[in-house]
């Protein structure tokens, strides 16, 4: 089954055992002394211990500071340098890391304080992302990575489209075709809605139709031929979902009497939000 991006969220680092304290506080003094350069070269796939975890630590402090200005700083510059390493680990944390500080600046300022090519290149190493990441805490990176392209997935079409080539049951294809869908790429709907209406189904996993059905709605009507083709084989789940969203789109609510009943219509058992009228979590938006 399909990890999803709901079950890989950035809090704990999976299959981590407890950091003796001790130890933890002589990383984090240790790379509170470090410069920017020095921290990137934790980040390497070696035989320590948790000064990999430390280094990520005092690095988005920094970088979170640097973001309160409003702009790139030497922390933010020393990660382009290790984009292109050989050490997987490195890289892709230093990506990961990279993508979080652009996506706050974006927020802030509404452009990218980067070079466009410095920022495909990031976009580049998102999709790749977005199967998982050689890292020991791979939710940061996807959900990163996730968070990254949501915000200018036009910039990254091209590598989002490709990334539909992969199987049906592929994390990474199945995360751009939501991306691409929930942005609106009607133009791909031959190619995303095969990808995203099995996840309707009543899978065990809530997660992934949260993704989708949003993803859908965006599409717009030229959805609604994938959805009639798929109710004949449809279970009782993704039945609901796509009578929900043939509903959304061919009698979209207009006043707030509309809204009212509409919101009492979704009856769906694990309660994915109505795309029309329920406000989906921020975090998946954006």
């Amino acid at each position: 089954m399909i990890r999803p991006l709901l079950l890989v969220l950035p809090a704990l680092i999976a299959g981590a055992v407890p950091v003796p304290a001790q130890l933890r506080r002589s990383w984090q003094e240790r790379c509170a002394r470090m410069r920017p350069a020095e921290l990137i070269d934790q980040l390497r796939d070696d035989d320590r211990r948790w000064n990999a975890e430390s280094a990520v630590d005092e690095l988005r402090h920094r970088l979170a500071a640097e973001a309160e200005l409003g702009a790139s700083g030497p922390t933010a510059r020393a990660l382009l340098s290790v984009l292109d390493s050989t050490d997987r680990q490195q890289r892709d944390m230093a990506a990961a890391l990279a993508m979080e500080h652009l996506t706050e600046l974006r927020r802030r300022t509404g452009i990218w304080p980067w070079p466009l090519a410095q920022v495909r290149r990031l976009q580049r190493i998102a999709v790749e992302h977005l199967g998982g990441a050689w890292t020991w805490w791979p939710g940061y990176a996807v959900g990163r990575a996730w968070e990254f392209l949501s915000l200018d997935p036009a910039t990254a079409e091209a590598d989002l489209v490709e990334a539909l080539d992969g199987s049906p049951g592929d994390e990474r294809t199945f995360m751009a075709a939501a991306i691409l869908g929930r942005a609106g790429f009607s133009a791909y709907v031959d190619r995303i809605a095969p990808i995203l209406i099995p996840h309707l189904r009543d899978n065990q996993d809530r997660s992934d139709g949260i993704l989708a059905l949003p993803a859908l709605y965006r599409l717009g009507p030229a959805v609604l031929p994938w959805l009639e083709a798929a109710l004949p084989g449809a279970d009782e789940q993704q039945r609901k979902c796509i009578e929900l969203l043939r509903l959304d789109l061919e009698s979209p609510p207009r006043t707030p009497a509309d809204f009212a009943r509409r919101w009492r219509l979704n009856r769906i058992s694990w309660k994915v939000p109505d795309p029309a009228v329920e406000p989906v979590n921020p975090w998946l938006l954006h």
